[in-house]
């Protein structure tokens, strides 16, 4: 089951809120709803969102200093949409130099609204990819990540993997629900982020979940042919890395 992307919604008018949680659902988004910022803030203790919408003008607090607010408490950078008035630019200015991602007009159509959160979350979640890969940070069995197949993000949950192939600066990726997958990131960089305990590199040009593995048989040479779990292909091991897949396997 893919995980649903989580939003706040801040909105002091009622039928706005209202309106935007019954778009936003209906796009299979998860929606939080607080009627000020100061609500808003109550909310976020209780974990952080995918992406933030605030309104600017609201009563209690207003948009301006919920955002200063997140920014000074929370150190991840949850990506923020403030809407305000078309005829209000000045504040618009001040909320882009405060650091916001971006912003919609008011009154906005239900399409342009939709396209801006789903180019901010997703250059979010690249963003986020690169992080890890530069940091070398694991990624554990149980995330979800988003890859990016030149059309659109697509999340990809890590335990479904079940190898990864090169193809130059490109990988294809094989999933249980998703098949050869083409994204720009090389197998040294999964290598990099995939958790050691089930990902192990079997070839110069492939990394396998030996989770999926059904079945190993010699092949040409002191090869090994790997089997992997409803896959119609053998995958091979080469010599070189053989040695390890078998104490792996069987430590």
């Amino acid at each position: 089951m893919q995980r649903q992307n989580k939003i706040l919604v801040v909105e002091d008018d009622p039928i706005l809120s209202s309106n935007l949680n019954e778009l936003l659902t209906s796009f299979g988004y998860s929606v939080s709803l607080s009627c000020n910022g100061i609500e808003g803030l109550k909310f976020l203790k209780s974990g952080l969102p995918d992406l933030i919408i605030c309104d600017v003008m609201m009563n209690g607090m207003d948009g301006f200093s919920f955002f200063e607010e997140v920014k000074q408490v929370y150190t991840y950078s949850v990506p923020f949409i403030f809407l305000t008035a078309r005829s209000d630019l000045d504040s618009l200015r001040y909320g882009m130099n405060l650091g916001a991602d971006d912003y919609i007009f008011k009154p906005y159509k239900a399409g342009e609204l939709l396209k801006v959160i789903e180019t901010r979350l997703k250059k979010h979640n690249i963003t986020s990819i690169v992080k890890d890969i530069e940091s070398t940070a694991k990624l554990k069995y149980s995330d979800i990540i988003f890859v990016d197949d030149s059309r659109k993000s697509i999340p990809l949950n890590v335990c479904e993997i079940k190898f990864i192939s090169s193809n130059g600066d490109y990988s294809i990726v094989n999933s249980s629900k998703i098949k050869n997958l083409i994204i720009k990131q090389t197998l040294k960089e999964w290598e990099e982020i995939l958790p050691v305990s089930q990902f192990i590199r079997i070839h110069r040009s492939t990394i396998v979940n030996i989770e999926f593995i059904d079945k190993i048989e010699k092949g040409f040479n002191r090869e090994l042919l790997i089997k992997v779990k409803d896959y119609d292909k053998n995958l091979v091991a080469s010599i070189r890395y053989s040695a390890k897949l078998k104490e792996k396997l069987f430590k």
